[in-house]
């Protein structure tokens, strides 16, 4: 299996753009095993200590949610993880290929047209290590609006994972979406739509 070329670096020369959307099988299953383990926990300890949660119904309560909380998020992450497979996107010049997609392959012709949606949030400066530094977080997404067929589809809409924090609005994976969507996609494609909204 040939290498990607590193995020932010692609361009038409290296052929289709694909893009895991989600981290490793084997990561995802270490993390919802993990909760679901947390979630076991919790209810062995809310059996060992039956007696005394019985009078405290507020514990009882809280105990139960948790349990509750992380076995069902747990058991998602496993199944889907097992079900679906790794999150992932192809963008090439037949059209938009993604394991979240429904369904999973969309021609060029099958879309009026795609954009890509970047959410941008300022935060307060923060104390760190370093000096003090604007934060961002960021959200991403890609749009699709199916081609009007009758009556009007609702945009399809797939969640690109963003770094926790960035420095600035030239973020790697965008400019990778862009380049292929731009060289691919045509006229359908709208181009990057950002917000940028500040908080305190």
């Amino acid at each position: 299996m040939s290498a990607q070329p590193p995020v932010g670096s692609w361009t038409p020369a290296h052929g289709p753009l694909h893009r895991h959307l989600s981290p490793s099988r084997r990561t995802a299953v270490a993390v919802g095993g993990g909760m679901l383990a947390v979630a076991v926990g919790l209810a062995v300890t809310g059996v060992v200590q039956r007696h005394k949660l019985k009078e405290e119904w507020l514990a009882f309560g809280l105990l139960a949610v948790f349990v509750v909380f992380f076995g069902g998020l747990g058991l998602s992450a496993i199944i889907g993880t097992v079900r679906g497979g790794r999150a992932e996107i192809t963008v090439g010049p037949d059209g938009i290929v993604s394991n979240r997609l429904a369904p999973a392959a969309w021609a060029w012709s099958d879309l009026e047209h795609v954009a890509v949606e970047v959410s941008l949030r300022r935060e307060l400066f923060v104390t760190t290590l370093e000096p003090k530094r604007l934060r961002t977080r960021a959200t991403i997404a890609i749009v699709l609006q199916p081609a009007a067929s009758g009556v009007r589809r609702m945009p399809a809409r797939i969640r690109v994972p963003a770094p926790t924090f960035t420095t600035g609005e030239n973020i790697p994976i965008v400019r990778d979406l862009d380049a292929a969507l731009r060289a691919f996609g045509g006229l359908r494609y709208a181009g990057v739509r950002e917000q940028l909204t500040h908080t305190l």
